[in-house]
């Protein structure tokens, strides 16, 4: 069986994921294959006008034309699409979601995927939502807290393998922001991430 890899679109071996990214969720995104995704005409600036809170169902509907709809593990309804933000290093690629209540009200996003250059998503989000750099291995890990609990977080990843052929995939990028102050702390998915990278000292 073969799926599409969302990094540069090639085809590999389907096989479970060995890192935190879920590869599974949404194949077919790809750096060199716009059709299957929504590419910003803004590069990653234009990520300022996505990661909003203020986000509606409708908004998502209009701007992608796929749109999956998923269950979180905390009763709140996702809609995911593909994201690809352009074709330069600093550019992502990946699964974006928006997670309502039942009040149709934004309460999460989440973002797994790839990049060359994490420098511009870094300094896009931590402005944006104040998230702060923690002492950790890796290429980069940056938490925002709501009376001392994680409630976002930046997790970069040198990829496993680094191939210079393929210079937009030598980051990983695991980001979730949720809403604070009203009771949603960081999903289990993140959450497990954290408790492993402590259990293995990387944080």
């Amino acid at each position: 069986i073969k799926e599409k890899d969302w990094s540069f679109g090639g085809e590999k071996s389907l096989e479970p994921s060995k890192t935190f990214l879920r590869r599974d969720t949404l194949p077919g995104v790809s750096f060199a294959d716009p059709e299957t995704t929504s590419v910003l005409t803004g590069g990653i600036g234009e990520l300022e006008q996505i990661l909003r809170f203020s986000v509606t169902p409708e908004w998502i509907m209009q701007r992608w034309s796929r749109v999956s709809t998923i269950r979180s593990d905390t009763g709140l309804d996702g809609l995911r699409v593909a994201l690809v933000t352009g074709t330069n290093l600093e550019d992502i690629a990946g699964s974006l979601t928006f997670y309502y209540d039942g009040q149709r009200q934004l309460r999460r996003i989440t973002f797994d995927g790839l990049t060359g250059d994490d420098r511009q998503l870094v300094n896009l989000v931590s402005q944006q939502f104040n998230l702060r750099t923690e002492p950790a291995l890796g290429a980069g890990l940056y938490i925002t807290r709501w009376n001392g609990q994680p409630t976002g977080v930046l997790r970069i990843a040198h990829a496993p393998v680094i191939r210079a052929q393929r210079p937009h995939e030598r980051l990983e990028v695991l980001l979730e922001l949720n809403q604070p102050g009203i009771g949603y702390g960081l999903s289990a998915h993140a959450q497990e991430t954290l408790n492993r990278d402590r259990l293995t000292n990387r944080w």
